[in-house]
């Protein structure tokens, strides 16, 4: 089984959605079950309120499982149609997975092919969808971003998006405010929103143009705090833990180092297109697309370098340590 996205659980347990529609849950390195769905898995998310395994698979169900493996629910999307199909998938397959915990209970929120957002409640009912203009949401965050006391839905896509625009609305559907980051095909490829209180700072990476930004946003309101045009696509941005520097990962193979407020400190060549940057221990750790990892100090230099199997699918990390997902094997990055 070839490995195709992992979600964490804990610091020791995760979900590993491999190829053919195969599910399983892993515990210390051990695959406790492993549980078949119908056709390719797309998304899972762990919906820890309820203890629930979301999962999109095919080319429009939403399966949930217990933690057991066994399977409770699972719903088939219907498509709803949109005045421009062209920027839709094929199919309205669930691209993305995440959960909303608020005072009416636990939601499933899950970005569609088909440019909407569908909530669900645990039971498998749909609460509600809304349209985002000519994007396919596959980038999602549950995050209270005005300050309001409620958590809001802030959405863009990476790939499948006529802009650069998180689409901020709460769980009614209701648009509260936009968060404009670049312009027409300028989509966001990659970000990092970290703060609370109202108070947020975003580093976003984009296609081209100019594809490096650091915003503060205070009480939803926005503001510049920096802008470059980095050569290539910037694949991955990080805001270290202590929030002291940032980094950026390109398709060039350039992995640069600024500090909080976007000055640039310094460059690294690891020469392969960065897929994931990881921040750990005062250390960047970057994935690179065809297999290439380099662990970089926070003064920008090399430390060590390796090569995994094959191409890396997906990457995640702990407090302490990355997992990357490649073959039909998990690495660990430490």
């Amino acid at each position: 089984y070839g490995i195709k996205n992992m979600t964490f659980i804990d610091e020791r347990q995760f979900i590993c959605g491999m190829t053919g529609g195969n599910i399983a849950l892993v515990n210390d390195g051990k695959v406790v079950w492993k549980t078949a769905l119908e056709e390719e898995i797309h998304a899972t998310e762990y919906v820890a309120p309820e203890k629930l395994i979301a999962v999109g698979h095919g080319n429009n169900k939403l399966s949930v499982l217990d933690l057991k493996g066994n399977i409770l629910w699972e719903v088939r999307i219907k498509r709803i149609p949109t005045l421009f199909h062209t920027w839709e998938l094929a199919y309205p397959q669930i691209v993305k997975i995440k959960y909303l915990k608020s005072r009416e209970g636990t939601f499933i929120v899950a970005g569609c092919g088909d440019n909407h957002i569908r909530i669900f409640d645990t039971k498998g009912d749909m609460i509600n969808a809304f349209y985002l203009f000519a994007t396919v949401p596959d980038t999602i965050e549950i995050v209270d971003i005005d300050g309001d006391g409620e958590l809001e839905i802030v959405s863009t896509g990476k790939y499948d998006s006529c802009h650069g625009v998180f689409r901020v609305r709460d769980i009614k559907g209701n648009l509260k405010r936009d968060i404009w980051v670049s312009g027409w095909l300028c989509t966001i490829r990659t970000h990092r929103l970290t703060g609370g209180n109202g108070k947020f700072r975003l580093v976003t990476g984009n296609n081209y143009g100019a594809n490096f930004k650091i915003f503060d946003i205070e009480n939803g309101i926005q503001k510049t705090v920096c802008e470059k045009s980095l050569g290539g696509i910037v694949n991955s941005v990080l805001i270290n833990d202590e929030q002291t520097f940032i980094c950026a990962g390109t398709s060039k193979g350039s992995v640069l180092g600024f500090d909080i407020d976007g000055n640039h400190l310094w460059h690294v060549y690891v020469k392969d297109s960065v897929k994931e940057l990881f921040s750990a221990d005062n250390r960047i750790i970057a994935v690179c697309e065809n297999g290439k990892v380099s662990v970089i100090s926070s003064e920008g230099v090399v430390m060590t370098e390796g090569i995994l199997p094959d191409k890396p699918a997906c990457c995640i990390k702990t407090s302490d340590k990355v997992m990357v997902g490649c073959g039909n094997a998990v690495y660990i990055i430490e």
